[in-house]
């Protein structure tokens, strides 16, 4: 079976795909029913042989890319899927601030929905845990790594609820449906089979590379992580702990994701195990279109040198032959955006 390079992310009624190279291919099914496609160059900063690539440093690097590029390529999307989009006036503050800050409306709100999504993040997963485990009443033989072990947990429950909620909005249930598309279509070339919007259809909607696979080992790390360091009753303390820490978890849980990915041993099929089932809640059977828009993503970063700068196309028979070759997996197939 091949080893796939790509790896992607759903957006709004598109699949955007990330080729080793630092290219950004994206294709979004517009609302008149005909496909957009666009190829961006945007190298990662974790290079081999710098500082900001040696290990555990470049998954620090890989996850706040992966939540900027994320969120701008999201947005982008929702311009190219509906041009009346693009026509909205700007409000007088976002001139206001694009004025003072030399920045466009555009980058300013996706400045504060980055800002937003972070604080959101820590709210909901770092405070608010640690927030309950002082409330609970211990005894004092449980006060130390039981303590820490709770409150991982509870962090964990928090996620999961968080993924059932939000996976019963309609809209939400529709761009997991692009997420599965976007793995269905790599499973397919990783399997050297047809590449049409029925043949990969046959194909799994999990993948080992994906974001819900990252972020679930980052959950796990963190309460094994946490509960090694010496316990502390101060709240505001621990809370900062949490925070200070929080990058070196991120960057062992990417070293734990790619070595994992990179086997198929009975080790990495026992960490693979929960986040591939949590894709069962982070993905949906796609339909053919949304198949096919992926597929269009894919060939587009497997193949850049046919890309034009923003390229239209009416709905056309998918690709059956990408000119690619085979190489290891370096990136996730979907960056935790969800």
């Amino acid at each position: 079976m091949k080893r796939c390079a790509v790896g992607g992310q759903a957006v709004l009624e598109g699949v955007m795909m990330r080729n080793p190279a630092g290219g950004v291919a994206l294709a979004v099914r517009k609302n008149d029913g005909s496909i957009i496609t666009e190829y961006t160059e945007q190298p990662t900063k974790a290079k081999k042989g710098t500082f900001l690539g040696f290990p555990i440093i470049r998954g620090v690097v890989a996850f706040i890319e992966s939540l900027v590029n994320g969120m701008r390529v999201t947005m982008h999307s929702a311009e190219l899927y509906g041009e009346d989009l693009q026509e909205e006036e700007p409000s007088k503050f976002e001139k206001w601030l694009a004025d003072k800050l030399g920045k466009s409306a555009m980058d300013i709100a996706m400045a504060i929905a980055v800002v937003l999504a972070i604080l959101l993040a820590i709210g909901l997963f770092f405070f608010l845990p640690t927030f309950l485990t002082q409330l609970i009443p211990w005894k004092d033989a449980a006060r130390t790594i039981w303590k820490s072990l709770t409150e991982g947990f509870i962090r964990l429950a928090i996620f999961l609820l968080y993924l059932v909620s939000i996976s019963c909005m309609k809209d939400i249930r529709r761009l997991f449906m692009y997420h599965g598309a976007e793995h269905k279509v790599i499973a397919c070339y990783e399997h050297e089979a047809e590449l049409t919007p029925e043949s990969a259809m046959r194909f799994t909607r999990l993948h080992p590379r994906c974001g819900t696979n990252y972020l679930f080992l980052v959950m796990a790390v963190s309460i094994l992580f946490f509960a090694a360091l010496p316990y502390s009753e101060n709240f505001f303390l621990r809370f900062a702990t949490r925070l200070i820490f929080l990058p070196l978890v991120a960057g062992l849980s990417y070293e734990v994701l790619k070595l994992a990915a990179a086997s198929d041993g009975i080790i990495a099929r026992i960490v693979r195990a929960p986040g591939l089932g949590l894709q069962y809640l982070t993905t949906r059977e796609p339909e053919l279109e949304m198949l096919e828009v992926a597929l269009a993503a894919f060939h587009l970063a497997m193949n850049p040198e046919t890309a034009n700068k923003t390229e239209n196309k009416e709905k056309e028979p998918a690709i059956t032959e990408p000119a690619a070759s085979e190489g290891p997996a370096e990136s996730v197939a979907s960056e935790p955006e969800t």
